[in-house]
C-alpha cells in the first residue's frame, strides 16, 4: 500500500490538530534509554541498503522523522507522539 505524501500530511496535521493537549512537566530521557534508542537508529542505518524504497518515499520518511524529532526535542510530546503512533499503526497496519 501506498501513500501520498499529501495523504500523509493531512493524516498528521488533522492528528495534530486534535490533540491539543500536552502533558504537564517533561522529564529528560536515562542514559540508558537514550543508548537504546541511538543503537536502535543504527541498526536502521544499516539496514537501509536492503530495503526496497524508491526515491519519493525515503524522502518522505526521513522528513518525516525529522519533523517527528523537532517537535519532540521542542516539546513535551508523549501523548500526541502515542496517538500518532497509534494512528499509523491504524492506517498502514503494520506495527
Amino acid at each position: 500500500m501506498k501513500i501520498t505524501k499529501e495523504e500523509l500530511l493531512q493524516i498528521i496535521t488533522e492528528e495534530l490538530e486534535d490533540m491539543s493537549q500536552e502533558p504537564e512537566g517533561s522529564e529528560e530521557a536515562d542514559p540508558e534509554s537514550k543508548e537504546k534508542f541511538r543503537q536502535r537508529m543504527v541498526d536502521m542505518s544499516q539496514q537501509l541498503g536492503s530495503l526496497k524504497l524508491d526515491n519519493s518515499e525515503i524522502v518522505l520518511i526521513n522528513d518525516i522523522f525529522t519533523i517527528i524529532l523537532k517537535y519532540a526535542n521542542d516539546k513535551s510530546g508523549g501523548n500526541l507522539l502515542t496517538r500518532l503512533k497509534e494512528l499509523i499503526i491504524k492506517k498502514l497496519g503494520v506495527e
